[in-house]
């Protein structure tokens, strides 16, 4: 073969490699949206400071600790991957239910992640875990409006707000963050039509 065959070939080599991650990942996102089960995580008020940091809105959640018994907390280690388990509460939103150093045999909606925090206060042993989806993307013509409409959300005790997050086999994607059961979107286009000039930024 000659040598131009060659560079030619090993540059579409190259060239459908650099196109395979990106198409994977966009397969695999694809696959949790629709196998994926959909739960509720609540959220909590976030730092004012850096609430947005390019077209996506931070997240904070209420829903991310584990009560484990004494003997099972010492087991657990940092850096170690845990498979979590939920449940549904009284309330509607998800809430953990086993942390397991295997996948569970009898579910496909466990999330993979790491402990950041271990506590033992007074005999209470909790565990608190990372969760991989702390960003939801937006438009970038909505994102301000958003952004201020949903800290104004976070911080009224009476507002609603919440994320629906699909989990399958590890894996979670934020399918849409909503106020008072409204989308973020909508939500906050309504709330900036509403709020008088004066308090507009």
């Amino acid at each position: 073969m000659k040598p131009s065959k060659i560079i030619i070939a090993i540059f579409g080599l190259v060239a459908l490699a650099q196109l395979f991650v990106p198409a994977q990942m966009i397969w695999n996102r694809e696959q949790v949206l629709v196998q994926g089960v959909s739960y509720k995580f609540k959220t909590e008020p976030i730092d004012p400071v850096d609430p947005f940091r390019g077209r996506y809105v931070w997240l904070n959640f209420s829903e991310d600790r584990f009560q484990p018994t004494a003997e099972e907390f010492e087991a657990y280690e940092y850096g170690e991957a845990y498979y979590l388990s939920f449940e549904v509460d009284a309330q509607g939103f998800a809430k953990i239910v086993s942390a397991d150093s295997i996948p569970p045999a009898d579910t496909e909606a466990f999330l993979k992640t790491e402990i950041t925090y271990k506590r033992n206060w007074d005999s209470t042993y909790t565990l608190q875990f990372d969760y991989p989806f702390d960003q939801f993307y937006m438009e970038e013509s909505i994102a301000p409006i958003a952004e201020e409409a949903f800290r104004a959300a976070n911080r009224d005790s009476i507002r609603n707000t919440y994320a629906i997050v699909r989990i399958h086999q590890g894996t979670a994607i934020v399918d849409e963050v909503m106020v008072d059961d409204i989308p973020l979107g909508t939500w906050a286009q309504e709330y900036w039509e509403a709020l008088p000039d004066s308090l507009k930024p």
